[in-house]
């Protein structure tokens, strides 16, 4: 996993030179946290409005394959330093709600480079709202076995439909 870790650090640094808000989710953010052994690459979400800039970013550092791009968001799979990476630059969304990634509430340190994490609120609310059932189910399993921090839930994420289908814990 080193090689990885040290494209982590590559990834991390030159977004943070560029100046782009971002957060690592998915399964890394996961096994970061202590939930998941297994993972194979990083993904990275953007702001809508900064996904152009970090596609530049992420474009220099190896190669790129587009795999969806509408005006509302995009994502982007990437190769570099034995690593997979996955850009979302924004999410689509039902109705009116609008979700740009938050400074990050939780941080880890890889090889010296701080990285921000998603929240797992926020992870299960947008998996509820785009319809990633197994990725819902896994983040169910993780927020079993600690409470769901309503202060770390993205405000416009706090639909009630969200909140009713937060796992309670025994």
């Amino acid at each position: 996993m080193a090689l990885k870790e040290k494209a982590l650090k590559r990834l991390c640094g030159r977004l943070n030179k560029a100046g782009i808000p971002y957060l690592l989710t998915g399964a890394w953010m996961l096994s970061a946290r202590g939930f998941e052994d297994a993972w194979h690459g990083f993904d990275v979400a953007v702001p809508g409005s900064c996904a152009e800039k970090a596609d530049e970013v992420l474009t220099k550092l190896g190669m790129r394959t587009p795999v969806r791009e509408t005006e509302r968001s995009c994502e982007i799979h990437y190769h570099f330093d034995g690593a997979d990476i996955t850009l979302h630059g924004g999410y689509e969304l039902p109705g009116d709600i609008r979700f740009e990634p938050p400074f990050a509430m939780d941080t880890t340190v890889v090889l010296g480079e701080e990285v921000p994490l998603m929240t797992l609120e926020d992870a299960f609310a947008l998996s509820l709202l785009t319809g990633q059932e197994k990725e819902v189910e896994r983040l169910r399993t993780c927020l079993l076995t600690r409470p769901f921090r309503l202060s770390h839930l993205t405000q416009a994420l706090a639909a009630p439909g969200i909140l009713a289908q937060v796992p309670q814990q025994a």
